[in-house]
């Protein structure tokens, strides 16, 4: 079969806040339309509780730390260790003309993830999602025929639902039909919040609309992968920069209706580092063995059911140095926090962005004590309020995670752990480790 056109689009802040999700959050019509005539991944997960983390591992099949994203590549100097390779290097060198449009949250210079090519971002900051869609359009309708030209890999970053300083323009949703997620306390307060955020969801899916529309009208939809997913979970306590199932827990699509039957919903444990080696794979390309992620290609083309039965997350620097893994089973997580003591935190700075989420309504879901180890049954506890971490009935599942997440921490040489380990901080001291600063110069190699 011939290798597919791909349309990459991907946004920020979207959790799973989807009425596709069911419990709660908006109609999307254009990520509907997606999932019905593709595969919805039902347990996909982000790697890191922040943007620039969670999106490196998409790039590069490896997790955070092991490619010197330990925050934001805006700030305290993060960015990509010199020579990692990414989506498009992969896919310039197999013949496919790389274009980004929209934003990139990776590094502090594009040149380093691959793209032949940037189409200028429109000169409004952060670009509307309206008008990166429209500059997606005009250029799918410039494109010569499929037999005239080589395949083309788009990826289009849509900065909403991200919080900014026009979301005001946006139609906010009725506070009173919004379905508040069970992680939330359902306040007045709330409800105006997530009914101003459901307003950036719309926005964002109109744009997801635009570009869909062009690809018909292109005659492009037959013969284009698109994927869809989004970077972690929605910028409220208890979700984004937590390693909870609402901080990593992210919408995720694939559709291709030359060779992917749709319609079809996979509650396999899926991870954002098996999203470059799956694009390898059905490309044709030999996945590294470096990679931390594996293919679920066999997945989508019905072939065979991937296995994994454990995927991992980390966040290390949210508004500060607040370091936590966690492995997640099928039905239980356990989280490693390995902050000195246990600190206060929110759950990030975009949380309290001009004061709308009306902290004093919440206060009691912003502010939390972090102990060292927590460990949760998540079919009886989904939104991880019972920490069973003492419960002796759950003793062996507690040792069989630990056993997982330490073999993670050493196999994928996690600085952070091999900074606890080596200066045997004791729990609950009141010194941190050494200068987190040096994280990156430590198992980058």
């Amino acid at each position: 079969m011939p290798r597919p056109d791909i349309v990459f689009l991907h946004c920020h802040d979207l959790g799973r806040h989807l009425a596709l999700y069911g419990e709660a959050g908006p109609r999307a019509p254009a990520l509907e339309r997606l999932a019905e005539e593709g595969v919805l991944f039902e347990r996909l997960y982000s790697t890191s509780t922040l943007c620039s983390p969670s999106r490196g591992s998409i790039q590069t099949g490896l997790y955070p730390h092991q490619i010197g994203l330990f925050g934001l590549c805006n700030r305290a100097g993060w960015d990509l260790t010199p020579g990692i390779r990414c989506i498009p290097h992969y896919l310039e060198e197999a013949g496919y003309r790389t274009t980004l449009l929209g934003l990139q949250h990776e590094t502090t210079d594009w040149h380093n993830l691959g793209y032949g090519e940037r189409v200028p971002l429109p000169a409004r900051h952060p670009a509307p999602a309206h008008l990166v869609a429209q500059q997606t359009a005009d250029l799918i309708a410039d494109l010569p025929p499929r037999d005239q030209r080589e395949p083309v890999y788009l990826n289009i970053g849509i900065f909403e639902p991200h919080r900014h300083d026009y979301w005001d323009e946006y139609a906010a949703g009725d506070p009173s039909a919004v379905r508040v997620p069970g992680f939330l306390p359902d306040t007045p307060a709330v409800r105006q919040d997530l009914a101003r955020y459901e307003g950036l969801i719309g926005a964002m899916d109109d744009a997801v609309g635009m570009v869909l529309t062009a690809l018909d009208k292109a005659g492009m939809t037959r013969d284009t992968l698109v994927l869809f997913t989004t970077d972690h979970g929605i910028a409220f306590p208890r979700a984004k920069t937590t390693v909870y199932d609402a901080g990593i827990g992210v919408t995720g699509m694939a559709r291709w209706p030359a060779a992917i039957r749709g319609g079809r919903r996979t509650d396999t444990l899926l991870s954002h580092v098996d999203w470059l080696p799956t694009l390898l794979d059905l490309v044709g390309i030999r996945i590294p063995r470096r990679l931390a992620g594996r293919s679920f290609w066999p997945l989508l083309a019905e072939e065979r059911r991937v296995a994994r039965s454990f995927i991992f997350g980390e966040g290390t620097y949210q508004s500060a140095y607040s370091p936590s893994r966690c492995v997640r089973s099928q039905g239980y997580k356990l989280i490693r926090n390995y902050h000195s003591q246990p600190t206060r935190y929110r759950s990030s700075a975009e949380d309290r962005f001009n004061g709308i989420l009306g902290v004093e309504d919440y206060a009691s879901e912003t502010w939390l004590k972090r102990p060292l180890w927590e460990l949760y049954d998540l079919q009886a506890d989904p939104y991880e309020r019972d920490n069973r971490i003492d419960d002796p009935g759950l003793a062996m599942t507690r040792r069989q995670l630990e056993e997982e997440l330490t073999t993670w921490l050493v196999r994928t040489h996690d600085p952070v752990y091999q900074m606890y380990a080596t200066y045997h901080y004791p729990e609950g001291a009141d010194t941190a480790p050494a200068d987190p600063g040096a994280l990156v110069s430590w198992g980058l190699d």
